[in-house]
């Protein structure tokens, strides 16, 4: 039997999580540390929309993803408390099967071509706006970047007439060439440096992305973040 001092400090540690920030309580969930790859920009994402004071959103992501920055579980965090809705699409089915039984109701898993899917939103949401895509759908490889960043730009144009003012894009596995990334991460910079060194751009799913992009560059690191 749980004592009634007990009980008390469960009540609390209850109300602590339900207050604490959803980025923060995500990130010390899954073990995902402020020196994650990603952790700047997504929270950088979350300072925007803490500005705004956490509105409802239609969110679509690209890539499910249960694991590594289980972004799938934080986007649906973020709808299930807020309002909004999020669609998430994967090629492969397993993982759209890994995180289906864990959302909630508030969020669409689609198992499907991402390009196709996005086409095929915009096209029974006529006029409508997405406020925040994240594209995160196709494995980079550094050595050969050009898949990656031609489907990314596929995915880009195509949702291209839902991302009007004020919404959001956010873009995986584009880092920076920078020589801050390079004390950072001296790996990964070198095989980006010599991709670079090659064919003359930065490497990543946004490469192509970056040369059309008419919106407001939020913050470039390991990910890119843009306001339109």
């Amino acid at each position: 039997m749980i004592s009634f001092r007990t009980g008390i400090r469960l009540k609390r540690l209850t109300l602590l999580f339900k207050d604490m920030n959803i980025f923060e309580h995500h990130f010390n969930s899954y073990g995902n540390t402020p020196d994650h790859l990603c952790y700047r920009t997504f929270k950088r994402l979350f300072q925007e929309l803490e500005a705004k004071g956490f509105p409802p959103l239609k969110i679509i992501e690209t890539g499910t993803a249960a694991h590594g920055t289980a972004s799938t579980y934080l986007l649906d965090a973020y709808v299930k408390k807020y309002g909004g809705h999020l669609w998430t699409v994967d090629i492969n089915p397993a993982c759209s099967q890994a995180v289906k039984p864990n959302v909630s109701e508030n969020t669409t898993v689609i198992t499907g071509d991402s390009v196709t899917f996005l086409h095929q939103w915009v096209k029974e949401h006529p006029d409508e706006q997405i406020d925040l895509v994240y594209l995160d759908s196709y494995d980079l490889d550094f050595s050969d970047p050009t898949p990656a960043g031609i489907h990314g730009l596929k995915e880009f144009n195509a949702i291209l007439p839902a991302l009007k003012r004020e919404s959001l894009l956010l873009i995986d596995d584009t880092p920076i060439l920078a020589d801050e990334f390079l004390e950072e991460q001296p790996r990964m910079y070198i095989s980006m440096r010599n991709t670079y060194d090659k064919c003359g751009i930065s490497p990543g799913k946004g490469m192509y992305i970056m040369k059309h992009i008419e919106a407001t560059l939020l913050d470039h690191w390991y990910q890119l973040l843009y306001r339109f």
